[in-house]
C-alpha cells in the first residue's frame, strides 16, 4: 500500500483539542498513523515564534488595504507561510489546510524555500456554513461590499487550485456553492463527515468521579443544568441562550443553571447575563475533559443557527442527553431525528427546554431518540477509509 506524509496545517492551538476543530482532527490523524502513514500536526502553537515576530509587520502592511480585516488575514497568511516552509522542510507529500485564506500564504512559504514547482497534493477544508469569508463575517469581522467580493474571489481561486476541497455536510456544500456562485460544485469538492463520538451509554461517569470545582460549583447544582459547548464567539450566539434562561426563570419554578463549556473571552457575555439578571448566574469554563460537562447536564442546547456540522451536538447524543438545537443550518442533516429542532429564538428554545425538564416522559423520549440516532452514525473506521481513499486518489 502507498504511504503518505501528511502535513495538517491549522490555526488552532493546543487548548482547542478539547472541542471543535482541534478535537475532530485527532481521530483523522491517529487513524492514518495506525494505517502506516506519517502525519505531522502543525498548529499555531507550533509556529508561535513566527507569529510573534511577524504579526505586527503584516498587520501594518495589510491595514491600508484591508482595514479591520488585516489582523485576521495577517494571522492566516503567516500560518500559511510557516506551514509552506515546514512542508518543504519535511518533504510532505500531502498538505491539508484548514482554512482557505492560509492557502494564500502556503505558496509564499514554499517560494521562500526555493520551491517553485508543486511538491505535494493540497487539500483545503471549508468548515463553515458556506464560504469562509461569509463565515468569519458571522464571527465578528466586518467588510465593505467591495472587500467582501474581493475576498470571495481570492477564496474561489484558492479552492480552484486545490486537489480536493472538503466540506463537513451536504448543507454546507450547498451554501458554499451559493456563496461562490457555482452552478454545480467542482468534482474536487467532497463531503467529508466526522465519525460518531465514543459512546458514554456503557461507560457512565459516576457521581464520585465528577469534579464540580471545574465549573465553580462546591457541590452538584440543585437546579437542572442546561449545557452548551464551544468557544465563546459571536457565531455561537450565546446571548440567545441567556435570553432563553431569562424566560425559563419566569416560567420554570426552580429556574435552571446555564453552563457554557468552552474557551474565549467570556466577560462581555457574563456582563450581558448580569444585566438580565438570572436566578442562577451564568457559568462558563474551559475544561480539558469535556465528559465532565456532559455528565453534569440534564439537557444539551445550542443557539447556533449556522452550524455546518456541530460535532459537540453529536457528542451530546453519545451521552444520551435530550438535545435541543436550532432547526437552521446543517443540524437537521447531522442530527436527523436524534434532537428536537426548533426555531432559533429564545421563546422556542425555552418552551422546548421547559417541556423536557417538566416531563419525565418527554425527557425519556429524547434520550431514547439520541441513543437510536447515535447507532446510525457512521463509525470513524468508515470515515477514515473514505478519507484515506480521497488522499490516495489520483
Amino acid at each position: 500500500m502507498n504511504t503518505i506524509k501528511l502535513l495538517v496545517i491549522t490555526r488552532e492551538n493546543e487548548a482547542d483539542k478539547s472541542y471543535g476543530l482541534g478535537k475532530t482532527l485527532l481521530p483523522f490523524m491517529q487513524g492514518l498513523q495506525a494505517r502506516g502513514h506519517q502525519v505531522v500536526y502543525f498548529s499555531k502553537t507550533a509556529s508561535k515564534p513566527t507569529h510573534q515576530r511577524w504579526l505586527p509587520c503584516f498587520i501594518s502592511g495589510l491595514r491600508p488595504f484591508f482595514g479591520f480585516t488585516a489582523p485576521a488575514l495577517a494571522e492566516r497568511l503567516i500560518q500559511g507561510i510557516a506551514g509552506g516552509r515546514h512542508a518543504s522542510r519535511i518533504a510532505a507529500t500531502h498538505v491539508w489546510l484548514h482554512d482557505p485564506w492560509m492557502a494564500l500564504g502556503y505558496k509564499w512559504g514554499l517560494w521562500s524555500r526555493g520551491c517553485f514547482k508543486k511538491t505535494a497534493k493540497v487539500f483545503i477544508s471549508e468548515h463553515g456554513l458556506g464560504s469562509f469569508t461569509w463565515a468569519v463575517s458571522r464571527d465578528g469581522l466586518t467588510f465593505s461590499p467591495r472587500m467582501f467580493r474581493f475576498l470571495l474571489a481570492l477564496e474561489r481561486r484558492a479552492l480552484a487550485k486545490a486537489d480536493k476541497v472538503f466540506v463537513p455536510s451536504k448543507t454546507a456544500l450547498d451554501a458554499l456553492s451559493r456563496d461562490l456562485a457555482w452552478v454545480q460544485p467542482p468534482k474536487s469538492c467532497v463531503v467529508l463527515s466526522y465519525g460518531r463520538p465514543e459512546a458514554a451509554f456503557d461507560q457512565p461517569i459516576f457521581e464520585a468521579e465528577l469534579d464540580y470545582s471545574l465549573f465553580g460549583f462546591a457541590t452538584r447544582p440543585q437546579v437542572p443544568v442546561v449545557l452548551a459547548v464551544g468557544r465563546i464567539s459571536p457565531a455561537k450566539n450565546y446571548p440567545l441562550l441567556v435570553d432563553m434562561v431569562h424566560l425559563l426563570d419566569q416560567q420554570f419554578p426552580l429556574g435552571v443553571q446555564l453552563l457554557i463549556a468552552g474557551g474565549g473571552d467570556a466577560q462581555p457575555l457574563l456582563d450581558y447575563a448580569a444585566a438580565k439578571p438570572l436566578k442562577h448566574p451564568l457559568r462558563t469554563a474551559f475544561v480539558a475533559d469535556m465528559n465532565q460537562a456532559y455528565a453534569l447536564a440534564q439537557v444539551y442546547v445550542s443557539g447556533c443557527a449556522i452550524e455546518s456540522f456541530g460535532q459537540a451536538n453529536r457528542e451530546a447524543l453519545a451521552f444520551g442527553l435530550p438535545c435541543i438545537v436550532p432547526s437552521a443550518g446543517g443540524s437537521g442533516e447531522v442530527l436527523s431525528c436524534g434532537a428536537w429542532l426548533v426555531p432559533a429564538n429564545a421563546q422556542a428554545l425555552a418552551t422546548a427546554v421547559s417541556s423536557v425538564l417538566s416531563s419525565p416522559t418527554q425527557a425519556l423520549f429524547w434520550k431514547q431518540q439520541a441513543a437510536l440516532e447515535y447507532e446510525k452514525l457512521p463509525t470513524w473506521t468508515e470515515i477514515l477509509e473514505f478519507f484515506e481513499q480521497q488522499l490516495l486518489d489520483d
